[in-house]
């Protein structure tokens, strides 16, 4: 209750009291203001009344006699109270459910497990505090990491990284902790210390890079990060994009004699066209000083589909602005394994500090539940620079060769294979000097 701004976070841990606090919160704020109206809020009615309302009647057991006591009418899911306030109980389990708080207006809003909530959910609550100026209006969230909400309420309420119209003052957090719980006896502590890494960490500490359904587990920023480094001119260089009306997200590599892949820049441009968006390409390879090597570019196979408006495919248009593009295998499954196998092996590295969009995705991004071998398409400004890496890895370029000597470049040496070969032949002319 002491904080006052609009929208109080308060989670993390497991078992770090954040449904008590939530419920206690409302109903002191229900007894003290007169003609106050709240609502609290869970995914379906069992888990409102199973976590929350069974324990608000106990809590408020002594004050539910008499005439003048609060009253509950389970019937329209309302605690009525002496003093005029009312706390309704309500579910949202979609945002097909939003409907019902159409024109609603509510002083104090609780979201109970808000990580479970999509983001369109939050903004259609938030248009509903509104009323009386002499009374507060705030909306309490409690939240795990995880979830389909876990992207939304961490950039809010974690990382503070607020859009246009989003006020920073209007935000607080309280970090819970499982040993801020006092009815956490020793046993539930050292039943979380039992926990190996990363999960400890999750469930002990509230660690919001570390979550259950995180695709990318492997993606630890500080392990894969090196310095900046001059790319030696025999590097393999390579390119991957997503592109849509919406985001454009192109990343450059760099593949090494061992074969492995450097990640040396990531981007995302909203709202760009193609020719915008081959003004990026040129920009950023300026910048990194490879416009005159070779690069092999992929681009996900919807983009050579034709226009039945123009008869062209995007990847004309691209290649209209200089930029040559080759079809990347689009599944997914298999796409999201050679990133997890890369990471898994030690080849995929990346710049530090290169490719921000693409760091910030890869740690929250979720498996679809039921299949930890896809990844989620929702929420889906996150998905795009994810999507452009994984068209790279299930292609996967071949790795560098270090130029031979002069001795080595002599054809006298050079192992070769005479071009009137069987078709079912393994080799083709001069494969030994490409590095096949």
């Amino acid at each position: 209750m002491l904080h006052k701004e609009m929208f109080v976070g308060y989670g993390g841990a497991k078992g770090g009291g954040k449904s008590h606090a939530l419920r206690t919160v409302i109903v002191m704020l229900c007894a003290k203001y007169e003609n106050l109206s709240a609502v609290l809020i869970r995914r379906t009615y069992d888990e409102v009344k199973s976590n929350q309302i069974q324990y608000i009647e106990q809590m408020l057991k002594d004050a539910m006699t008499g005439d003048n006591g609060i009253r509950h009418n389970a019937q329209d899911h309302i605690f009525y109270f002496p003093n005029g306030s009312r706390l309704k109980y309500t579910y949202c389990s979609s945002t097909k459910d939003l409907q019902q708080f159409q024109g609603m207006s509510y002083d104090i809003i609780g979201l109970d497990e808000a990580t479970q909530f999509e983001y369109e959910v939050f903004t259609t609550l938030a248009a509903c505090l509104r009323g009386s100026p002499e009374l507060p209006k705030r909306m309490y969230i409690t939240c795990n990491p995880g979830g389909i909400g876990h992207e939304w309420v961490k950039r809010l309420f974690i990382d503070r990284e607020f859009r246009e119209g989003e006020n920073p003052d209007d935000f607080a957090f309280v970090q819970a902790l499982a040993s801020d719980n006092v009815f956490n006896g020793e046993h539930y502590m050292q039943t979380l210390n039992l926990y190996d890494e990363p999960l400890r960490s999750a469930y002990r500490d509230g660690k919001w890079d570390i979550f259950i359904g995180q695709a990318f587990p492997q993606w630890d920023e500080e392990a894969i990060s090196v310095d900046p480094f001059q790319i030696p001119d025999h590097w393999t260089l390579s390119m991957s994009i997503d592109y849509g009306f919406d985001c454009f997200a192109p990343i450059w590599y760099a593949t090494d004699e061992q074969g492995v892949d450097y990640i040396l820049r990531g981007a995302e441009y909203k709202d760009c066209v193609v020719r915008e968006a081959a003004e990026h390409i040129f920009r950023i390879e300026h910048d990194l000083g490879i416009t005159e090597r070779r690069i092999r570019r992929y681009a996900p196979p919807d983009l050579f589909r034709r226009s039945t408006q123009t008869g062209k495919t995007s990847v004309d248009m691209f290649a209209e602005n200089g930029y040559t593009f080759m079809p990347s295998d689009n599944n997914r499954e298999a796409g999201w394994l050679a990133i997890r196998q890369r990471l898994s092996d030690g080849q995929l590295k990346i710049i530090r500090g290169a490719a921000p969009e693409l760091n910030k995705a890869m740690k929250i991004i979720q498996y679809v539940s039921g299949n930890p071998n896809d990844c989620e398409k929702t929420p889906h400004d996150i998905t795009h620079s994810p999507d452009s890496l994984r068209y790279y890895c299930v292609m996967r370029n071949k790795r560098a060769v270090v130029p031979l000597s002069a001795k080595h470049r002599d054809k006298r040496y050079v192992k070769t294979y005479d071009d009137k070969r069987p078709r079912n032949s393994r080799f083709r002319p001069g494969n030994y000097l490409k590095g096949w």
